[in-house]
């Protein structure tokens, strides 16, 4: 798929091995003559719409994003309709983790579109299967002091992490 471009948008407050498939799943879309573009929410999109500060800074994250190898290009993001983000680079492809297109979620209400704005910009939804082994969330509450549980029930103690 020559000449494609591809375009997803995140918080990516701490960047995780999720967010790197995502990323890859991304350059295999549109192949090495594609183009993968990723929008970094600012920290005011975050705090606006998780009602939270983000860990890390929007150029930290920035940063680490554009540092990825299947990344071509990364964009800030601070708003919560995706509309001027088709118009500004014109993507035929927006991926999306599947963790985000369960149907409680409304995906296309949450990016200020519908599927019809989608189809006249001649823009496909790409579900990319997503493992969920982790989420920034999860790395969130262990930074807040308590137990991230991946694979299998830990208990924190003061002498470390022990098997339950």
């Amino acid at each position: 798929m020559a000449g494609k471009t591809v375009m997803t948008v995140g918080s990516f407050d701490i960047l995780h091995i999720d967010h790197v498939e995502l990323f890859a799943k991304c350059r295999e879309l549109v192949g090495p003559d594609g183009k993968v573009l990723v929008g970094v929410n600012t920290n005011s999109f975050i705090e606006e719409y998780k009602g939270r500060s983000p860990l890390m800074w929007e150029s930290d994250r920035l940063m680490l994003v554009n540092a990825i190898r299947y990344v071509d290009d990364v964009f800030l993001n601070d708003d919560t309709s995706l509309e001027w983000c088709l118009d500004a680079y014109g993507p035929d492809y927006l991926a999306i983790g599947s963790d985000w297109f369960a149907p409680e979620r409304d995906y296309m209400a949450q990016i200020g579109l519908t599927w019809q704005q989608m189809a006249d910009y001649v823009c496909s939804v790409v579900v990319i299967p997503s493992r969920e082994r982790v989420h920034s969330s999860d790395f969130r509450q262990n930074a807040m002091g308590e137990p991230v549980l991946i694979g299998q029930k830990v208990v924190l103690t003061d002498e470390g992490i022990a098997d339950d």
